[in-house]
């Protein structure tokens, strides 16, 4: 593999930093190579030793990530008192009452679900119950009460149906928050 090629790949797979990092970098590593090469050494051997460019760049990248998450970390704890105080005292009073309110919308949204099912079941009884009704003649029933059992069931059914994806979203975007959050909070 030829230099140019290699310092192409490595570039092309430093992601995680930023544009002047990542200049640095491939001026580093074609620097070394450059030398090494007026040193006598063959091309090919001096890019066979600094081993695969996607294997270094991933290694930089680490590295990197490493290193910012160290320096978020020191910027949290170089925050003055007074400004941790009021972070504190934020997410106390704020965040924490937000979280939960949400999870309590969660909850409501699952027990509409819930009761949807329960009008389901009421509506399939309901005309069940008027079926035998009107063919037992037990009770003049008419096609109303049929067709109010009937809608009864159609409107639990679209509760159901309603309320369990609405339900379903908000818990996989609650789960994507907090997943965020952690991920963040270890950042720090």
């Amino acid at each position: 593999m030829k230099a140019k090629k290699w310092l192409k790949g490595l570039k092309k797979n430093l992601k995680t930093i930023s544009f002047s990092e990542k200049q640095n970098v491939v001026g580093f590593y074609e620097e070394l190579i450059n030398d090494k090469i007026e040193n006598g050494e063959d091309e090919e051997v001096v890019i066979a030793n600094l081993g695969n460019p996607i294997d270094v760049a991933e290694k930089i990248s680490s590295e990197n990530s490493d290193k910012k998450e160290k320096q978020q970390k020191s910027a949290i704890k170089s925050l003055p008192i007074w400004a941790k105080c009021i972070l504190y005292f934020f997410i106390i009073t704020v965040g924490i009452p937000l979280f939960i309110s949400w999870i309590a919308v969660v909850v409501s949204f699952g027990a509409v679900s819930i009761s949807g099912f329960a009008i389901t079941v009421a509506g399939i009884i309901y005309t069940i119950a008027s079926i035998i009704v009107a063919v037992l003649g037990i009770v003049e029933a008419k096609l109303a009460v049929i067709g109010s059992a009937i809608a009864l069931t159609g409107v639990g059914l679209i509760l159901i149906s309603i309320f369990y994806y609405i339900t379903k979203s908000m818990v996989c975007v609650t789960k994507k928050l907090v997943e965020k959050l952690l991920k963040g909070g270890n950042k720090q």
